[in-house]
């Protein structure tokens, strides 16, 4: 259902020339939390939230109604006609699996509005694609476990999806039935492409063993997505950002995780190349932290990154909740990199206190948009779950533009589109075609692996190919 009203609420401050996306999510006031998709729980939130669109005379339409579920991870078309997003149909308490991380067992499913004549396409269909060699599978209920064949305890999950050149879709599913090697995320989700129409899907990052989050195209066409591959001795809760082909070849770091305790994740590239990610605390922050800027690609005749040791590399500001700067470092940092939003830090503790006593709050969801800028989610408040020294009051987050770009070092410096105190928003989208963002239609399409034909006249096109491995 689609309705139309006027914004009762006079926070829609700021003119803009382009109309928004945006998932108004349930708020519960100052004294109860709400739960936000993180690293630790990608498949969980509250039920209610819904797609919405805002225009730029401050109306607003709800172009899907969470309901019971709750829509999430939208995405705008190359060409700025559709909005790509996923919908949990069943969120309630009594839907969930308190046996399973409480993931619903409705499920997760992708789907796609077009933004004129409002036609919503279903491209998911819980589709489940286990190792045959590995159980007894339940194919015709994967959610269920009371019988004598193997399954989850809770549905498919088919999360972030984003246009890939050449009329793709990457997003992440579990339809594979992996456990994550390690705790601190449950279940594992991995990479596919699939066609614009939700057909040909293809399994492309058989590297997923721990999980992958919210693939982002760049401009150069490669893939970069949040990453729970961290191997050997090290903090086992920590999230990177990797980029790949968007057929799977050629996967290398952009931020490594080497930052103790905490996860890089929800990224975003700028109209200039650069790329900003958010750095947070897992659990304990609902994906806020502080956001960090880096080039694309280092600068010319430099190497990519720093040492292990991070010898020479410049430290990342911040500014923790005693009040007082304290850069640090990571071992391979990349070059270029610097803070942001330097008066807020990204720790497992409340944000700092600033003017007038009010603690000054932390980001999420950047997305770039025209000229330059950057659309962000800041709540303000300690946005942290513990009393280090205080929760409340609980997450008031909005809708807030950064002009340029620019490092942001005081709330001022903040552009305030939309803040309901009554919801809290998240997931800000310009809609607008890439090219008004990134000045080109779609990003560079790279070649494809699949075999065209050519390779040998034993092979000819379509072959069906494996994936040859051994173990590490």
């Amino acid at each position: 259902m689609i309705v139309l009203f006027a914004s009762l609420w006079s926070a829609l401050a700021a003119p803009f020339t382009y109309d928004i996306i945006y998932v108004r999510q349930p708020r519960y006031g100052n004294n109860t939390n709400t739960t936000w998709p993180e690293v630790f729980h990608p498949a969980r939130l509250d039920p209610g939230a819904d797609l919405m669109l805002l225009h730029t005379n401050g109306t607003e339409e709800v172009l899907v109604a969470g309901s019971n579920g709750s829509v999430t991870d939208p995405f705008i078309s190359f060409d700025g006609q559709w909005c790509y997003y996923a919908y949990f149909p069943d969120l309630r308490t009594s839907a969930l699996n308190y046996q399973r991380d409480d993931l619903p067992y409705a499920g997760c499913d992708i789907y796609k509005i077009n933004l004129q004549s409002r036609q919503i396409v279903r491209l998911t269909f819980q589709e489940f694609t286990p190792n045959t060699g590995a159980g007894k599978w339940n194919y015709a209920a994967p959610s269920s476990t009371g019988s004598q064949k193997t399954g989850l305890g809770y549905g498919l999950l088919n999360l972030s999806p984003c246009p890939v050149p050449g009329g793709k879709i990457a997003f992440v599913s579990n339809r594979n039935a992996y456990t994550p090697p390690k705790g601190y995320t449950s279940p594992t989700l991995q990479l596919f492409v699939m066609d614009d129409d939700g057909q040909n899907v293809t399994f492309i990052a058989p590297i997923n063993i721990g999980s992958a989050l919210h693939p982002t195209p760049l401009q150069d066409g490669r893939i970069m997505f949040s990453s729970y591959e961290s191997q050997g001795l090290r903090d086992q809760r920590m999230w990177g950002i990797w980029s790949i082909w968007p057929d799977g070849r050629v996967w290398e770091p952009v931020v490594s995780a080497f930052h103790s305790g905490q996860a890089f994740h929800f990224m975003t590239q700028i109209s200039n190349g650069d790329i900003v990610v958010v750095d947070y605390y897992n659990l304990n922050n609902n994906g806020f932290g502080a956001l960090f800027r880096l080039p694309a690609h280092a600068p010319s005749g430099q190497p990519q990154f720093y040492s292990a040791s991070g010898t020479g590399a410049p430290g990342l500001d911040q500014t923790v909740g005693a009040g007082y700067h304290y850069p640090f470092t990571i071992p391979f940092q990349p070059r270029g990199m610097y803070a942001l939003t330097p008066f807020t830090h990204p720790q497992d503790e409340a944000a700092p206190v600033g003017a007038g006593s009010v603690r000054v709050g932390k980001f999420t969801h950047p997305s770039g948009a025209p000229n330059n800028d950057l659309l962000v989610v800041w709540t303000s408040g300690p946005a942290n779950d513990l009393n280090r020294p205080t929760t409340i009051p609980y997450y008031d987050a909005g809708l807030y533009l950064i002009p340029g770009s620019i490092t942001v070092t005081n709330l001022s410096q903040l552009v305030l589109i939309k803040n309901n105190p009554n919801y809290n928003e998240a997931w800000p989208r310009a809609v607008v075609p890439w090219k008004a963002i990134h000045g080109i239609d779609e990003p560079a399409k790279l070649p494809w692996l699949p075999n065209d034909g050519t390779a040998h006249p034993d092979l000819p096109r379509g072959t069906p190919y494996g994936i040859v491995g051994t173990s590490s």
